[in-house]
């Protein structure tokens, strides 16, 4: 009998950590604690597992998590109120998360091992983009992004730049390091 209790409660203590496994928001420890502490700073404490809903309605519109080693961004897709994003010099490769962000105008991933932008075309609000030293070579997804006013691509494997051609609210491109062959698609960025 005391082996079958044994047994019962070892599968219940399981079961209680696995359920409190999968309601963790983030993935990545360190994108966490720089939201819990940018939380902080408004005023608003989050509990020990935070909840979409500690994310938003809070005024949690700008989070700065630089040099934190972050390589997971699951869990910031929940955070909606988002208008501004700083996550440079991190360890960043997929973007997907970001994706659900549809108020961010700003957003700078410097610094990080981002190949594929596929995310970012649905993020319309952009205004500034900054993707300097990653690992980007195709700029298709972001051809839509037509409010940008800032794009920052040095650094990167981009060789063909025919996809930015009707970004004409464009003030501001940086192209550096790219082995570009052909910039004439850009003629029509009168505003640069």
């Amino acid at each position: 009998m005391t082996v079958i209790r044994t047994t019962v409660f070892s599968l219940s203590l399981l079961l209680a950590v696995s359920a409190l496994a999968q309601e963790k928001l983030f993935t990545d420890p360190a994108l966490e604690q720089a939201v819990r502490e940018a939380l902080t700073e408004l005023g608003h404490e989050p509990g020990d597992n935070l909840t979409a809903a500690d994310l938003n309605g809070v005024g949690f519109t700008n989070l700065t998590a630089d040099d934190l080693a972050i390589a997971d961004l699951h869990g910031l897709e929940h955070a909606a109120d988002l208008t501004d994003l700083s996550l440079d010099r991190n360890a960043i490769d997929d973007l997907s998360p970001l994706a659900a962000l549809e108020n961010l105008e700003s957003l700078s991933v410097e610094v990080n091992e981002v190949f594929d932008l596929t995310p970012l075309a649905v993020l319309i609000k952009l205004k500034e983009l900054d993707l300097f030293r990653n690992r980007i070579e195709d700029l298709s997804p972001i051809r839509n992004l037509t409010n940008l006013e800032f794009l920052s691509l040095d650094d990167n494997l981009v060789l063909d730049v025919a996809a930015l051609s009707g970004l004409t609210s464009l003030k501001t491109l940086f192209l550096y390091d790219n082995g570009l062959q052909d910039v004439r698609p850009l003629s029509s960025l009168t505003n640069l």
